[in-house]
């Protein structure tokens, strides 16, 4: 599970920036980078609050 969850952050690490590069001007690109970090952060906060425990238990 651990390594699904460091291949996970990688490659977040590399989308975020091919997604903040379709931004016309330099202001549109950091609002697309800055908007893609949070939504993914929230997305992994959810994901280690509900989906990894029941992962857990399923394991035992």
């Amino acid at each position: 599970m651990q390594k699904i969850l460091l291949f996970s952050i990688l490659v977040v690490t590399m989308l975020i920036p091919l997604f903040a590069s379709n931004g016309v001007t330099t202001k549109q690109a950091m609002q697309r980078s800055i908007g893609a970090t949070i939504a993914l952060c929230v997305l992994y906060m959810l994901g280690l609050l509900f989906v990894y425990p029941n992962l857990e238990k399923k394991r035992r």
